[in-house]
């Protein structure tokens, strides 16, 4: 039973512990953990892929109520390599409800973790994704690359 015990908590550990992985390292939060051929690296800026916002409503609940803005996010692909799998990741907390074109958010860490979905296997070089979601505020969210896969 003890060993069970052990087995388990260690089990816990690595699953904990490789949430964050990069290969062999564990990205800063702001870092983008870039996969190329099966060598991993984390960087600070992600040329590869561009992402931009555009504030396309805006609205406030009520009249002294929080103000909320949709926001339309186009993602391209500047490299040259067909991108496999991209997370996207923000230090707001955004809510899956109010998402559209993402296959998962989570929030864990004071960080939101958007996936995109499995329909969209990927994006080509020089092409773009478009997703949207709806946050609290009367600006977009800071997004930047988390995780991108390159094949």
């Amino acid at each position: 039973m003890k060993f069970l015990l052990i087995l388990l908590v260690a089990l816990l550990a690595i699953s904990a512990v490789s949430a964050n992985q990069c290969g062999r390292f564990v990205c800063l939060p702001g870092h983008s953990c870039i996969g190329n051929k099966g060598v991993w690296g984390c960087h600070y800026h992600c040329e590869e892929l561009v992402i931009e916002q555009k504030v396309v409503n805006n609205w406030t609940d009520g009249v002294n109520g929080p103000a909320s803005v949709q926001v339309q996010v186009t993602i391209t692909n500047r490299s040259h390599q067909n991108i496999k799998d991209i997370i996207i990741a923000s230090a707001v907390q955004l809510n899956n409800n109010q998402m559209w074109g993402v296959d998962h958010c989570t929030f864990e860490n004071g960080v939101t973790l958007m996936d995109l979905p499995n329909y969209a296997q990927g994006i080509a070089p020089g092409a773009s994704y478009t997703f949207g979601y709806v946050a609290r505020g009367s600006s977009a969210a800071n997004l930047y690359v988390e995780h991108i896969l390159l094949m």
